[in-house]
């Protein structure tokens, strides 16, 4: 398990490297809830996620080791995008393996950023190839299981709860499950009351799943969202749910995509679909808390373009 002390350590780690985002009240989605929220707006850290935070902790914390690899990961956009930056600043080799649902322009930053590209059919044949570049000598760096990214994610945590430490309720989106790890552990030592409830698309559920078998379970990934994506969960942040998440929602893609368009409209803020499965989410979420409840969302991105919103949503 993740400790406080952990994301505490790469907190100092990392300081400096990583943009402290901003904490704003959300007044159009508070009238929507019928309960105070503010977001944190990861949108607008460096590489546009909050990606880059874990994958600056784990690439500094073995930077002798890392020095002479050669990696490779598997992304849906997001990941790959902060790897690839991270691993230009610090002068090392990466390559990324994409799915075909991975946005264009995502694949471009990454390629901009001096990473190799390796397109596949699907996400699980991203992996596959992966393991097979792993198995010739490469170093795997794999998001849905690796704590140290986990503890450096937590610390956007850190930053959400000394700025509104009102906050009764977080909720965040779960792909790999590193985001929700770091922050439930974060949240839970600094506000052992405070609740945090954990958001998917159908389709990309793989540990609302997980959570009914108390076990990973694989799943076929249908979502039209490749940040949220990810085929299984591993054990150690099944756990970490299972122990300090309330609850994990599950939406359709059709709502996240509206809920860009909601984010766009009513608090003037552009976010990515992952972010979009926020609003309805957070609608079940709200119609079930005290009326004096204070929800902060997690706003994970900002990496999508218009047309990417549109063609799904229209």
């Amino acid at each position: 398990m993740i400790s406080i002390q952990d994301i505490r350590a790469a907190a100092d780690r990392i300081a400096g490297k990583v943009t402290v985002t901003p904490t704003i009240g959300a007044p159009v989605l508070s009238k929507l809830l019928g309960r105070r929220t503010v977001l944190k707006l990861e949108n607008l850290q460096i590489g546009g996620s909050f990606k880059r935070r874990g994958v600056l902790n784990r690439l500094l914390s073995t930077k002798t080791e890392a020095e002479d690899a050669q990696f490779v990961a598997v992304s849906g956009g997001n990941f790959g995008i902060a790897l690839a930056e991270v691993c230009e600043t610090l002068g090392l080799a990466v390559t990324i393996v994409l799915p075909e649902s991975a946005p264009v322009a995502s694949a471009q930053r990454i390629e901009a950023a001096g990473a190799k590209v390796i397109w596949t059919p699907d996400v699980g044949s991203a992996f596959a190839r992966a393991d097979e570049l792993a198995a010739d000598g490469y170093s795997l760096i794999d998001d849905c299981d690796d704590v140290q990214i986990a503890a450096g994610s937590g610390t956007l945590a850190l930053e959400f709860l000394e700025t509104a430490p009102q906050i009764t309720d977080i909720v965040a989106t779960i792909g790999g499950g590193s985001m929700i790890s770091g922050v439930a552990t974060a949240a839970k030592a600094l506000s052992p009351q405070t609740r945090v409830w954990g958001v998917e698309t159908h389709g990309s559920d793989s540990m609302a799943r997980a959570i009914k078998k108390r076990t990973p379970v694989t799943i076929d990934v249908t979502t039209a969202i490749s940040t949220l994506g990810v085929p299984t969960v591993s054990k150690v942040f099944l756990e970490c749910v299972l122990e300090l998440v309330r609850e994990v929602v599950v939406v359709e893609d059709r709502e996240a995509f509206q809920g860009v368009i909601d984010f766009a409209e009513k608090e003037h803020i552009w976010v990515e679909p992952a972010a979009g499965a926020l609003i309805p989410a957070a609608q079940r979420i709200a119609a079930n808390l005290p009326h004096d409840a204070v929800i902060g969302l997690v706003i994970c991105g900002g990496n999508a373009t218009v047309s990417d919103v549109t063609r799904f949503s229209g």
